[in-house]
């Protein structure tokens, strides 16, 4: 794969708030700052506005005014304020966890929780391998508890936030499994993302993706030779509720499957060309299909729409969700990040679909049956009269 017109190594760069007291300082850097950003904000008005509240905080407020939190909290506000709809800030222990998950790693207990209705979290997956499923936790579990602090009191915010975790720390939760309780400690480590899995289908290799990261392609590249090992004459990737990830991730994924050829290039609001990627003449050769659904996206809407650009599948399942612009993460000088859109992916044939999603060429709305794969069923059909099976 080669990668022509390399990403440009412009970083935005702000100063934040260390103290109310030094706020003039701040504001400042914010002018600077929105500069870089061509934003054409009325820095003005916005520093006559923070001025203001800090002075009535400062006069008036009774309780005490953490200098960390209203930095936080105005970039916060800040960046949900801009007319980017995928904008946003990140702490700078937030951005380290961005950067962690991007190579398809990521540091906790290995658990998918969910607000539940009686108010506790519901366990909704366990990860293989990891501290909680070594632990014994199980989906559908209810932790009712975490360091002796009890749900539903502390609120979903202060549960999610007792576990999230750096390697090594430990966190006591009180797990209820239908009338039974239990109290486990879980240790935090790093947990390898598991974001391609295969189940074979007679001759057909299934190869479900939740997300493109820096590990992807190496885990599809093991399925489908798995696959092969085992047979199969066909493949079909289950991109249904994959949201995307990095475009790394992605293009690697393409470029191991697909020929030689334009996999993606992406363009600056004024149309100029900022990157491109090819793939090498190098390809999988077995019929492919591809299943997506309202909640594909963005990458994920990618590697749809290439592989049918290269005619090497057809796709199944309802019109996708329509995310074809790109984000770049841009570090600031305390650690933290703010998350910008900067560009628009096209496709091998210059499609993007940004607001209305890719059209399947078989559209399969689901059976209110949850029991009932309606899209799946179609998906293997289609690849069955492919492969003549």
């Amino acid at each position: 794969m080669n990668k022509k017109v390399p990403l440009g190594v412009t970083i935005g760069v702000t100063a934040v708030i260390a103290a109310v007291a030094v706020l003039v300082t701040w504001f400042a850097s914010l002018a600077v700052y929105n500069r870089k950003l061509s934003l054409g904000a009325d820095t003005n008005a916005l520093d006559a506005k923070l001025t203001e509240i800090a002075g009535l905080a400062r006069a008036h407020g009774y309780y005490e005014v953490d200098p960390s939190v209203i930095t936080d909290k105005t970039a916060d506000g800040y960046a949900a304020g801009l007319s980017d709809p995928y904008a946003d800030y990140l702490t700078a222990e937030e951005y380290r966890r961005e950067n962690e998950s991007a190579q398809g790693m990521m540091t906790g207990f290995g658990l998918a929780i969910k607000a539940d209705s009686s108010g506790y979290l519901l366990v909704s997956d366990v990860m293989a391998g990891s501290p909680a499923a070594e632990a014994g936790l199980q989906p559908n579990d209810l932790i009712i508890s975490v360091e002796g602090e009890a749900l539903p009191g502390i609120g979903y915010d202060r549960a999610t936030e007792l576990l999230t975790a750096k390697a090594g720390e430990t966190r006591r939760v009180t797990v209820r499994r239908q009338t039974d309780e239990a109290e486990y400690t879980l240790t935090a480590r790093q947990i390898t993302l598991t974001s391609a899995s295969l189940e074979m289908n007679g001759e057909i290799g299934v190869i479900t993706l939740s997300g493109f990261y820096g590990n992807t392609a190496d885990q599809v590249k093991a399925a489908v030779e798995s696959a092969a090992a085992q047979g199969a004459r066909g493949l079909l990737f289950d991109l249904r509720d994959n949201s995307g990830g990095v475009v790394d991730g992605v293009v690697q994924t393409l470029d191991y499957l697909l020929p030689e050829g334009v996999l993606v290039t992406t363009r600056l609001k004024d149309g100029t060309e900022q990157e491109r990627y090819d793939s090498d003449g190098n390809e999988v050769s077995l019929p492919m299909t591809v299943l997506i659904n309202e909640n594909t996206a963005s990458a994920a809407e990618l590697f749809a729409a290439d592989l049918r650009d290269f005619g090497k599948a057809q796709l199944v399942g309802t019109q996708s969700f329509g995310k074809w612009v790109k984000q770049r993460l841009f570090p600031l000088s305390d650690g933290s990040a703010l998350r910008i859109t900067e560009t628009a992916f096209y496709s091998h044939a210059d499609g993007n679909y940004d607001g209305t999603g890719l059209t399947p060429d078989y559209l399969v709305t689901q059976s209110a049956d949850p029991s009932t794969d309606l899209q799946m069923q179609k998906a293997l059909e289609v690849l069955r009269a492919a492969i003549g099976g």
